[in-house]
């Protein structure tokens, strides 16, 4: 199934002008925080996020994560629901989130991640609200650490081109992706005056995770041109945007075959900023 979709992830990032901004926003996202450790320069991205979204879900040891993160105070955030088979979820985690009455569910299910977990439980959610527009999914963590839990964070994105047309971040600093299916899309970067969460010219990689691909693209320094790629043969990465768009910062891309990419942008964290 082919789709066509524009990509602005403005509302992911933090607004970072002292003039009021127009940043076009999902009518709502779930939040999903996995097991990956949270540092200081992607606090501030995190808290914006937290603040931003309509539920949040703690998947397993990301309650850890969590709490590492913000503490047990009253002021800290309290998440919507702790869910994942709980090997990785501290006792003293667990404790502290049924005393602050957050639902912590253990789902023992081995033939599932607990990313996996954590989808199942939206799709509930979803159900009893019966509501007609789905929740947007921004995923936190995932993309750094462990090689086995990266790639099982991109099987679920590459699942999802089948099992779900919603739009779908993953946001992981340095990196920001989304899993572009089969079809025409137009990735539109945030103006500086939104935000500097991009560097002026970002690192770009199109990756064609599921198998062999068509590209042609629009707006890269390194432009496609029903070009095949394939891993072990050609894969875009290290790309950029073109020296002449720089200004515009949009890029389309046609994928043509019955694969999609993972599409990556380098977010550029906040100590490394120069003012």
């Amino acid at each position: 199934m082919s789709r066509s979709r524009q990509w602005n992830p403005s509302f992911l990032l933090p607004t970072e002008s002292s003039q009021p901004v127009f940043v076009p926003r999902p009518p709502k996202f779930a939040l999903f925080i996995l097991n990956t450790p949270i540092s200081i320069s992607s606090k501030p991205l995190l808290v914006h996020l937290l603040d931003t979204s309509s539920l949040v879900y703690c998947v397993d040891g990301g309650g850890n994560r969590l709490i590492d993160a913000f503490g047990t105070s009253p002021n800290s955030p309290r998440p919507n629901l702790v869910i994942g088979d709980l090997d990785s979820l501290l006792p003293v985690s667990e404790q502290y989130f049924h005393s602050i009455s957050v639902p912590v569910v253990r789902d023992p299910d081995q033939d599932s991640t607990d990313l996996g977990k954590a989808w199942k439980a939206l799709l509930s959610q979803e159900k009893s609200e019966n509501a007609t527009d789905k929740y947007a999914l921004v995923i936190f963590g995932g993309l750094s650490g462990r090689l086995d839990q990266t790639l099982s964070t991109i099987s679920f994105l590459a699942w999802m081109e089948h099992a779900d047309d919603r739009e779908i971040w993953v946001v992981d600093p340095p990196n920001l992706a989304c899993f572009m299916r089969r079809g025409k899309h137009t990735f539109m970067f945030p103006s500086r005056e939104e935000t500097n969460s991009f560097a002026p010219n970002p690192t770009i990689g199109l990756i064609p995770v599921q198998g062999e691909t068509v590209l042609t693209t629009k707006g890269l320094k390194w432009n496609l041109n029903e070009r095949k790629t394939k891993m072990g043969e050609l894969v875009s990465s290290s790309n950029c945007l073109d020296d002449d768009n720089v200004d515009s910062r949009r890029v389309d891309i046609n994928i043509e075959g019955e694969n999609g990419i993972l599409w990556n942008v380098e977010l550029m964290l906040q100590e490394a900023r120069v003012h």
